[in-house]
């Protein structure tokens, strides 16, 4: 009996385990995570971490037009935005994300949306651009 309660309790820690990492989406790589390793690029200027943060879709749009999106991206920020991530939700491969903005004094709240793609959290460009 008492190798039964064992192998139960065994059970259910590996079980809360995986559930613990297989659901998350704060820890490294998650949502909120990948925004702000694009809202860094905006700030640093680093256009190849600005594309490697988008799904797939947004960035090949971005790499067509190579030449007027370096333009476009450098218009993006002319100075360093505070940004601030607040509440994430994720339902399955999408997540939305609250996210303020404060340029010059002013500060502007909106949506920001990522989807998972091959496993990895990506930044829906095309849908969270009136946020930038």
């Amino acid at each position: 009996m008492r190798k039964v309660l064992v192998a139960i309790c065994v059970l259910v820690l590996v079980a809360g385990t995986l559930l613990a990492v297989g659901c998350g989406g704060g820890g490294e790589g998650g949502p909120k995570d990948v925004a702000k390793k694009f809202m860094d690029s905006l700030n640093n200027k680093d256009y190849d971490a600005f594309l490697e943060s988008m799904k797939k879709d947004d960035r090949e749009l971005f790499e067509e037009n190579s030449v007027e999106a370096k333009e476009y991206f450098k218009t993006l920020t002319t100075q360093p935005v505070e940004f601030k991530i607040g509440k994430e939700e994720i339902k399955g491969d999408e997540a939305t994300l609250d996210v303020s903005k404060t340029e010059d004094g002013e500060t502007q709240s909106d949506k920001f949306y990522l989807v998972k793609e091959n496993g990895d959290w990506k930044v829906d460009f095309m849908k969270s651009s009136p946020a930038l």
